[in-house]
């Protein structure tokens, strides 16, 4: 497996740090360069610093109080209890002795000052940063439309209501992530993984999830209408309510899903395994369901019209 990108060491490839500094760091900011607290951080070029007293007994990552140091992150997940997506962030330089704290792990630290170095355009650089570590993100809401984020990190990243049309995001790992909302129309998600992520509400019509791993994600009310799920594991994913009319399920596994109300009309399970599915009111008109495995008749039944009803 590749090695991840580390988001900070893109930024600052082949930059020299501020005379007198020796460490890079980030952090996330409202578009007027505010923090979540209402601090104003300042413009390129410039010191921020925190107004203490500084607790001498915290050693964490994370002011006891206001005053008691400005926070900054070596990576996205360090940024994420700040509150704010980032979207915006800050590249800043520190000194070492201007240490308070770290957090386990050392991703966020707190600082008695830095100095902002850039504003940066998260969403224009993430473009173009396949196997990119964006592990814990948020980046809610962000406009990321036929990104190349093939192979990236996102697990447990925030995306809720994000632009990712037409996106990569092959191979891509989405564990745990929520998506709800998210446009994911077209995008490429081929094998990535998507296991327990919060899809629910989100546009994936004519994606492509082929083999992709969607065990117990939350798929309900989406819409899948036309994507291609050959050979994904959906089991145990909740699609109650979701759009698959005309999806190619050929293969998948459904075992343990539940299907209530959703929309399989013509839809291709060919192959597909309905063991211990739930398909109580799924419409299932035009569908074809040769070979497949494991459905229940015994306990379902297609009427003309081609709603599910129970036996």
């Amino acid at each position: 497996m590749a090695e991840l990108v580390n988001f900070l060491e893109h930024i600052t490839k082949d930059r020299e740090l501020p005379a007198g500094y020796n460490k890079w760091a980030m952090r996330s900011v409202h578009a007027d360069l505010s923090s979540s607290r209402g601090y104003q951080y300042p413009l390129p070029g410039k010191i921020a610093k925190a107004a203490g007293p500084f607790d001498t007994h915290n050693t964490t990552g994370c002011p006891s109080q206001v005053g008691d140091g400005i926070c900054a992150a070596i990576d996205f997940n360090g940024m994420r209890s700040g509150g704010i997506n980032a979207r915006t962030i800050l590249l800043i330089a520190y000194r070492e002795r201007d240490v308070l704290g770290r957090e386990s792990g050392g991703s966020k630290i707190r600082l008695k000052q830095f100095k902002v170095v850039e504003i940066v355009a998260v969403e224009k650089i993430l473009h173009d940063l396949g196997g990119a570590d964006l592990g814990g993100a948020n980046l809610g809401g962000a406009d990321l439309g036929g990104a190349n984020l093939g192979g990236a990190d996102l697990g447990r990243a925030y995306l809720g209501g994000a632009n990712l049309r037409g996106a990569n995001l092959g191979g891509a790992n989405l564990g745990g992530a929520n998506l709800g909302g998210a446009d994911l129309g077209g995008a490429n998600l081929g094998g990535a993984d998507l296991g327990g992520a919060n899809l629910g509400g989100a546009n994936l019509g004519r994606a492509y999830l082929g083999r992709a791993n969607l065990g117990g994600a939350d798929l309900g009310g989406a819409n899948l209408g036309g994507a291609d799920l050959g050979g994904a594991n959906l089991g145990g994913a909740n699609l109650g309510g979701a759009n698959l009319g005309g999806a190619y399920l050929g293969r998948a596994d459904l075992g343990g899903a539940d299907l209530g109300r959703a929309d399989l009309g013509g839809a291709d399970l060919g192959g597909a395994d309905l063991g211990g599915a739930y398909l109580g009111g799924a419409y299932l008109g035009g569908a074809y369901l040769g070979r497949a495995l494991n459905f229940d008749k015994s306990k379902w039944r297609v009427e003309p019209s081609g709603l599910v009803v129970p036996v």
